[in-house]
């Protein structure tokens, strides 16, 4: 599945640029779709990893071209608050399939499996219905020489009719302004030219962050993690732990629009990350079986999620060192993707978007 994310948003610049946004996010739940059908009606493991695979597929050309719709149709004053969103729905999927695995296992027969897979063709339904009733991302159609369907569609996304016209503007300028420094040969290659260069490695980098942070490791196997510990009861944990996703995602979409500084929130929530995964290393290492050390783990990793996901000064982890007041303010999930999108150059986004999205899920097949 991981793999087929990687290659869907490896290729995701050229796909954008020929198919737009729309059509890609079209593909993806056909994709799904397919890929569901496939699994639900196999008995075959060949035919398993192939499902396996188209799904994953699908998921790398959702998570790619959701946000990269999302950063070109939102205004740039909302485009942290709409990223957010995304996280945050991406959460309730998690929570709602965590639920749902669960209470489906002790089924017996094939109902244990068949009905969380038959749950899946929901969403890419709603999807793909309601893609009829939005607009194309104006950047592409803008791109494309479509001025007129591009000013329709900024008219349907802006509420503010007058500033219609200038934002458009805007946006020709800086399309200009990339074109003039067109290299001439193909915009995979200018990902690694000049200044873009800087920018690729930035983009990528900061998407990383999120496989870093060892998050796969928790939200992959955090059923098993505490089973395996022995730390209550795995499920309710595993739930908890989303659950506290759930309500650091809606903390932080209170303060991701009004605060800048992406690369403080990175670094003190990588931090955090890392101090959280280790005491619980260390406590495990030296009384696996106490207790006390379950109690601590459960605690620590709700640490761990909030400030993976995002927390505001108000909800920051406080400690003292030598009398300074220390505070980290981890958002890692929502300001990965925003600095990954916001990074690059416009004409470039979907190339270098796409990389930085690859590599990142690369990075979280690693970590997992």
């Amino acid at each position: 599945m991981t793999l087929g994310a990687v290659v869907a948003s490896g290729f995701a610049g050229p796909l954008a640029w020929k198919l737009g946004r729309k059509s890609c996010l079209w593909a993806a739940c056909l994709l799904c779709a397919a890929s569901d059908a496939i699994m639900m009606g196999t008995t075959s493991i060949g035919a398993l990893y192939v499902g396996r695979f188209f799904i994953g597929l699908a998921n790398g050309l959702f998570m790619t071209f959701s946000q990269l719709y999302i950063q070109e149709c939102s205004p740039a004053k909302y485009r942290g608050l709409m990223l957010s969103a995304f996280q945050f729905w991406t959460s309730i999927g998690t929570l709602v399939g965590t639920v749902v695995d669960n209470f489906t296992a002790p089924l017996e027969g094939k109902k244990e499996y068949l009905i969380p897979l038959g749950l899946i063709y929901v969403i890419p339904f709603f999807i793909a219905v309601s893609l009829f009733f939005i607009p194309e991302s104006p950047r592409w159609l803008m791109e494309k020489g479509k001025t007129e369907k591009a000013r329709k569609s900024m008219l349907w996304l802006r509420p503010n009719k007058d500033a219609v016209d200038g934002e458009l503007a805007g946006i020709q300028d800086a399309i200009d302004e990339a074109n003039a420094a067109e290299s001439g040969t193909s915009l995979f290659l200018d990902m690694f030219r000049g200044v873009d260069l800087r920018r690729t490695l930035l983009a990528v980098g900061a998407v990383n962050t999120q496989a870093a942070s060892g998050a796969m490791f928790m939200i992959a196997y955090g059923t098993y993690f505490f089973e395996m510990a022995g730390v209550g009861k795995p499920f309710e944990n595993s739930v908890a732990l989303v659950t506290v996703g759930v309500v650091a995602i809606i903390l932080n979409t209170c303060i991701i629009t009004r605060y800048g500084r992406r690369r403080t929130f990175l670094i003190s929530g990588l931090i955090l990350c890392a101090i959280t995964m280790l005491i619980i290393a260390i406590v495990y290492n030296i009384q696996p079986k106490a207790p006390s050390t379950g109690k601590l783990m459960v605690g620590i990793s709700v640490v761990y999620i909030f400030g993976y996901n995002g927390m505001s000064r108000r909800e920051c982890i406080l400690f003292s060192w030598d009398g300074l007041l220390i505070s980290f303010a981890g958002m890692i999930s929502s300001y990965a993707w925003l600095s990954g999108g916001e990074l690059p150059s416009q004409r470039l986004r979907s190339y270098t978007f796409g990389l930085a999205a690859s590599v990142g899920f690369f990075g979280a097949w690693l970590a997992t």
